[in-house]
């Protein structure tokens, strides 16, 4: 069977496995001969951003122990209207970013 195609010229749509695999082994002989690698490049500022988060904690370990102690004690008294504003804050940012 054999499909012509607008400018005229006919063209086979049975693809032997054969010839598609050495299609294959030729790009790729030809990437492995050309040399080329890909790679990524992190501006100074990234790198900078990297290094601060490197050496930053990850947890406030002294306010950890302090809340800790508090609910403990019974003394802990969150502020009901304060993280409900910040849920909000938080969801605002949410809807706005897509």
């Amino acid at each position: 069977m054999s499909i012509e195609s607008i400018s005229g010229n006919t063209v086979n749509p049975q693809v032997s496995a054969k010839s598609v695999a050495k299609n294959a082994e030729d790009v790729k002989r030809q990437t492995s001969t050309s040399g080329a690698t890909d790679g990524i490049e992190f501006t100074s500022t990234a790198q900078s951003f990297k290094a601060a988060s490197d050496s930053a904690p990850l947890v406030n370990e002294d306010l950890v122990a302090h809340i800790k102690s508090a609910i403990e004690t019974g003394n802990y008294q969150p502020d009901a209207g304060n993280i409900a504003q910040k849920l909000l804050q938080f969801e605002n940012k949410l809807s706005n970013s897509t």
